[in-house]
Order: structure tokens, then sequence, then C-alpha cells
């Protein structure tokens, strides 16, 4: 079936909706280099150079697909016992996304971390990002902060209720709802009819291609058949986010990072969080930064981070 023009409401909604899938963000003001996120003794960014290039390569950041958790985990478990040379990151990206933006996006230097582990969902099944998160989180020897995004955030924040003993903090961004899925999981819902409907190659023509999120949505979308796409993210319609007495229950310091003008995103809900978790942080950006440099959302995380550790009290709108 050939594409049909953007023109209806509802199509215009299912637009946005494709739009907001990958759960990422944009401006933010880097944080002052030299000053480790965890305070004394702690790794800095700006002291963890890969190659000697502050840039992060595939060599450097692990990448592993949900199958592949469990045999990960049990190797490490064989090996001798390592050390850890600083605080590691477990991120979760989220529906219709991947490890690979997650890998951009969120370069350990930039986030004051020793390294970065980034899960590989197809299912948007928070249950089973959830389960994999702790496997990852039980499976290290050192503390772990928790990262998510969109989906990949509802996971971590679960998992933040009941977490390991390592789990020191997370970064939660672009949180979609909370508790039963609603409205903004309806839109997730009418995207998934747009694909059956068209196509991935038939979406990706009616969006801007000179837009950022497009370019990345094309790359993840590369690895996924229109079934697979459009199964996960009618599945991701269906998940709820965590409950008010979940968030209320996180003990560890949260930074969470909105965006102003992001309806699948909303920035209420990011308020929401920050009101409920009791040390938490919200940073809030616009989005069009990341079009010139992805890891600017990293510097956002970090900051907020930053922030909450060095307070007792839920700061944020």
């Amino acid at each position: 079936m050939p594409p049909a023009r953007v023109a209806s409401s509802v199509w215009a909604a299912a637009i946005r909706a494709v739009l907001g899938c990958l759960g990422v963000v944009a401006n933010a003001q880097a944080p002052t280099s030299g000053h480790p996120i965890l305070g004394s003794g702690w790794i800095a960014s700006d002291q963890v150079r890969f190659g000697g290039s502050g840039q992060t390569t595939s060599d450097q950041v692990e990448v592993l697909r949900q199958d592949d958790v469990m045999d990960e985990v049990t190797r490490r478990k064989s090996e001798p016992a390592r050390k850890q040379r600083g605080p590691v990151s477990v991120w979760a990206h989220g529906a219709g996304s991947s490890a690979t933006f997650l890998s951009r996006a969120f370069p350990p230097d930039r986030l004051g971390m020793a390294d970065s582990v980034y899960l590989d969902d197809r299912t948007a099944d928070v249950s089973v990002i959830e389960a994999a998160l702790r496997r990852e989180v039980e499976a290290r020897p050192g503390p772990v902060v928790l990262g998510g995004v969109s989906i990949g955030a509802h996971a971590a924040a679960r998992l933040l209720s009941d977490p390991p003993d390592n789990v020191i903090g997370a970064m939660l961004c672009l949180p979609a709802w909370s508790g039963p899925a609603a409205y903004i999981a309806g839109l997730t819902a009418t995207a998934a009819e747009a694909i059956d409907r068209l196509g991935i190659a038939g979406v990706l023509e009616e969006l801007p291609k000179d837009d950022w999120v497009t370019r990345e949505l094309a790359d993840a979308w590369s690895e996924r058949t229109d079934e697979e796409l459009v199964a996960e993210l009618e599945l991701a319609a269906l998940q709820p986010g965590p409950s008010a007495e979940q968030l209320r229950s996180i003990a560890v310091p949260v930074g969470i990072v909105r965006m102003t003008d992001d309806p699948l995103h909303p920035a209420s809900v990011s308020a929401q969080w920050g009101r409920e978790i009791p040390r938490s942080n919200v940073q809030s950006l616009s989005r069009d930064e990341p079009g010139k440099d992805l890891t600017v959302f990293a510097d956002a995380a970090r900051a907020a981070l930053r922030a909450a550790f060095s307070t007792s009290e839920p700061t944020g709108p």
C-alpha cells in the first residue's frame, strides 16, 4: 500500500508517537569537569579517556542482547573474582530503540562511570527488562548505577523498589507514564497500527529526513522486521508504569531527565516522579541539541544524579 500523506489527526498522532518511541532527549549544559558524581574516590569522566580520545568505541563498552544475558552472567561467575575500578552504569532503552543508541548517547566517560553496559531488548516487556537488569547488576562485583530511557526507565524504577545491594543510584530518562497504561500508551499503539499499515519504510518516508530522531529511528528499526516492530510497540502500549508506592520506596539517589516539548514523554510525568522519589533531582531539556551532539543526554543525566546525591529532599518542579 503506498504511503498516505500526513493529513488526518490520527496519522499526525501516530507520527508523534513514532518520533517519541526512542525515548531520547536534548539540550543540557555539561557539568564542571574534574568532579566525580559520587564524591572523592571515584573516577570522574575527565579522568576516564578510552584510547586517549574521549570517544567510546565498540570494544570499550558492553552491549548485551536479552538472550545472551544469562550466558554472560554464568561466564562471569565462573571467572576468578575481579576488581571494579569504579561505578558501572547498566542501561535499558525504550521500545523500538537499541543498545547502539544508548552507547552513543550515554558514553561512560561523559557519565562519570568507569564502564557502561547497554542491554538490547526487543520485547518491550517491562518484567523481562527488569529481570535482565537485575541479573546484570547482580553479576557486577562493585557499585552500579541503573539507567533507563522511556520503557527502560519504567523497568529500572520497578527494580529500584527492591534493588540488589550494589545499586547506589539511578538515571531515569523520559518516563512516559505511571501506573496503568493510559493515553500516552494509546499513542504508541497508534504508531504500531501505522507501521502495520505502511511498513517501516513507509513510515520513515513520511518523517523529516534532516531530523536527528528520524536518523535514530532508521538505525534502530533497520534490525527489525515490520512484524517484530509492530509486536514490540503493541506490547509496550500495554505495559504498566511504576506505581506511586514503588516510586516512594526508592531509597537511592535518582537523577531524572525530562523534555519540555515531548508529548510522548510528558514533562508532568517526570515532575511527578521527582515529587514521589525521596532523593531525586529533575533536569529539563529541549529537543534540538542532540542533532549536534547526542552526548548532551549523558551530560543532563549526570548533572541530575550529582544533584540528587547532594540532597536528602526531593528537588524538582
